[in-house]
């Protein structure tokens, strides 16, 4: 099948995927099980799990420098992102 007329390919003629590519939300790559049969959150669902997950921001604070909470529990607070909870459950 050809090619849309403007899509880049590479010198190879694989599609050329180079760029910036953006995840927004917050997708599994495995369902939990308690979601087994279902594909898709309702939005209650997803608003819950945006609360449950604003509500572990925060949890690793720092303590006065050079005590065991300062090197111990601030690491991974500075380097993990938020995102919304997306509509897929996996």
């Amino acid at each position: 099948m050809p090619a849309p007329a403007g899509a880049l390919k590479t010198p190879w003629g694989d599609p050329d995927l180079q760029g910036i590519w953006t995840d927004e939300a917050n997708t599994p790559l495995q369902r939990p099980a308690r979601y087994a049969n279902q594909e898709f959150f309702t939005e209650a669902q997803r608003a819950e799990l945006d609360k449950e997950r604003s509500a572990l921001l925060g949890r690793d604070k720092r303590g006065g420098r050079g005590t065991e909470l300062d090197v111990s529990g601030a690491y991974n607070a500075e380097f993990s992102s938020v995102r919304r909870t997306g509509v897929r459950t996996s």
